[in-house]
């Protein structure tokens, strides 16, 4: 290839390129050179100014060389050949954005082999094959080149991250993998949701897509039970609109102000309650300067100044507790359950759990069976209503309970779904099944993902719900609706082999007659 040279005191920069790079780049540059000579040309435009290679260019003048081999941009250049053929200078140190526009540059030029037709697709095969190509022609690893297309094209400002040092390649990645899978399970939840309403019939799903304000326009005892989990002080973003963070609760400026608007909110709880009802809170503690607040107590003696009865605070083990980035602490892996009753007496029925190291706990159509050591079934099912003279503990240590309410996930919901707090269902239900009977009103003032809606769906009683972000009440009201439809044609099938073994034993019986 004919070379082109240039003088070096010809050339010129748009800034001072001695600030870009160390004098060790320098060094490895300038023995390189000395060894096999300048094997890339520098990039440079009409008016001579250095578009690449500025690292050669001071190789060249600590080797006291007079000219250098160069490449010039020429007017009748597209766009995209102009940042190729900069890009592609495998010299240079290229930042995550630029080796995104070389990748997707390239990708035009390797386009895939199905050509204009629309009915092939590529193979796993054929598509490992061109991003190694892709990859090859970049200067870097085919992984890194597969993570860093599928960031950019989601969102290029977490390859900016990247650069800057804010997050590294393998958890911006994590997050857009994790944010196209929940944009697809909105889709489907968007799509799905009219044709569910209708399937449903006369069932209407009782979630309502507001501020729980509106709780007071209620009557006064309609309710048997409260359980929610509201926003913990300054740990999570359930908006995606700045505004709408800074207004949020949870993002006070101090724990007296949360603590405040909090009871605020339960306030109205208390008249909505029945007199042998009771309030459930799911709550966490937060540190400050290395220091707990103190939330969960300090929150339940304000409420139990509105005339309530602090009956217990039950402690739920979490298996992956989320780690605060304080090696001086231990990772918190428990959160607590406020329980308050209106009255002395409340609604308290017989029930018990296993423990873990007793039983094998085996999912079985949405309830839960016992297996012994032996392996023979056992009935009853996995809330126990029917065990007299036995009260619960306040520590759940079971297996069905003890998960990361991160990971935790409804089979009535598309994979993907996304909720920044849901807790395990298992609590819900326990929590149902101890202080209501079949038919009474369990309400969710903070209704998220729907886990409340679904327990009490399981254990037939009734929901009223409150959400104000659309996404978390609509996907809350598909899985209310989907747990319904689903338990409505459990049933059905029931009650059809219950007829036909009624049949079968009238036939039976009339054949003995005869």
């Amino acid at each position: 290839m004919k070379k082109n040279w240039i003088r070096i005191k010809d050339l010129k920069f748009v800034k001072d390129y001695s600030r870009i790079f160390s004098s060790k780049d320098v060094e490895f540059l300038v023995d390189s050179i000395k060894r096999v000579g300048q094997i890339a040309p520098i990039i440079v435009d009409e008016n001579n100014v250095v578009l690449s290679g500025s690292r050669r260019v001071a190789a060249a003048n600590e080797l006291k060389k007079k000219s250098i081999w160069f490449v010039r941009i020429k007017k009748e250049m597209s766009i995209g050949e102009i940042e190729y053929l900069i890009c592609s200078n495998n010299h240079r140190v290229l930042s995550n954005v630029e080796l995104f526009n070389v990748l997707t540059i390239l990708e035009k030029v390797f386009p895939s082999c199905q050509g204009q037709r629309n009915d092939l697709s590529e193979t796993p095969e054929e598509k490992e094959k061109r991003m190694a190509k892709l990859a090859r022609e970049a200067g870097i690893k085919p992984c890194r080149a597969r993570k860093i297309l599928r960031i950019g094209k989601f969102d290029i400002e977490k390859l900016k991250e990247i650069d800057e040092e804010r997050t590294n390649l393998d958890n911006a990645d994590k997050w857009v993998t994790s944010e196209i899978k929940r944009k697809k399970a909105i889709e489907t939840i968007a799509k799905e949701l009219s044709t569910l309403r209708k399937s449903a019939k006369t069932f209407i799903p009782e979630v309502i897509n507001t501020s729980c304000a509106e709780l007071e326009k209620y009557p006064d005892e309609m309710v048997q039970v409260f359980i929610f989990s509201p926003p913990y002080f300054s740990q999570k973003d359930y908006h995606k609109n700045k505004e709408e963070i800074d207004n949020e609760l949870g993002h006070e400026r101090t724990v007296d102000e949360y603590l405040d608007n909090l009871v605020k909110i339960i306030t109205p709880c208390f008249n909505k309650l029945k007199d042998d009802g009771c309030l459930f809170i799911n709550i966490a503690d937060t540190q400050i300067d290395f220091s707990l607040e103190g939330i969960p107590q300090r929150l339940a003696q304000r409420i139990k100044n509105l005339g309530f009865y602090w009956r217990n605070e039950i402690v739920w083990e979490k298996i992956n507790g989320m780690y605060k980035g304080n090696d001086t602490n231990f990772t918190l892996a428990t959160e607590r359950i406020l329980m308050f009753s209106k009255t002395k007496q409340y609604k308290s029925k017989a029930v018990t759990i296993p423990f873990k190291n007793s039983t094998q706990i085996v999912k079985k159509n949405h309830a839960y069976s016992y297996r012994s050591q032996k392996n023979s079934p056992r009935n009853p099912s996995f809330i126990n209503i029917d065990k007299e003279g036995k009260n619960m503990r306040d520590y759940f240590d079971i297996a069905a309970i003890k998960t990361a309410s991160c990971n935790q996930k409804s089979d009535y919901l598309p994979k993907g779904t996304y909720h920044p707090a849901p807790f395990p269902i298992d609590i819900p239900k326990i929590l149902i099944a101890k202080t209501t009977d079949p038919g009474d009103l369990v309400c969710d003032i903070f209704a998220g993902s729907g886990t409340t809606a679904e327990a009490c769906e399981i254990l037939g009683r009734k929901f009223i719900g409150f959400e104000i972000i659309r996404e978390f009440a609509e996907m809350a009201e598909y899985r209310l609706l989907k747990c319904h439809l689903e338990l409505q044609k459990h049933r059905e099938l029931e009650e059809q082999e219950e007829c036909q073994q009624l049949t079968l034993d009238l036939f039976q019986e009339l054949s003995e007659a005869a």
